[in-house]
């Protein structure tokens, strides 16, 4: 929900694609559950038209197995070459 609020004001600002493992919510004790994980194709209510089908699929995955990225296990420098010119 974060990305969207600032896609709101920042238009040109775009998504790396974590590389981080991933966790399970329930396991990792975090807080912050997926809403609708009964159907993945809702995104949790996120806004299916500011991802690309990569990171759709992404998440569709995370709410189906109820899991979530760490932020800071990500390589950053990594996302950041993966990720090509800006």
């Amino acid at each position: 929900m974060i990305y969207q609020l600032v896609k709101e004001k920042i238009s040109q600002i775009r998504l790396l694609f974590p590389n981080g493992p991933r966790k399970s919510i329930k396991t990792t004790e975090h807080k912050s559950l997926w809403r609708s994980a009964h159907d993945s194709r809702l995104l949790s209510g996120l806004d299916r038209a500011l991802y690309n089908e990569r990171e759709r699929q992404l998440i569709m995955e995370l709410i189906r197995n109820d899991e979530w990225i760490i932020e800071e296990k990500n390589d950053l420098i990594a996302m950041l070459n993966a990720a090509g010119p800006f």
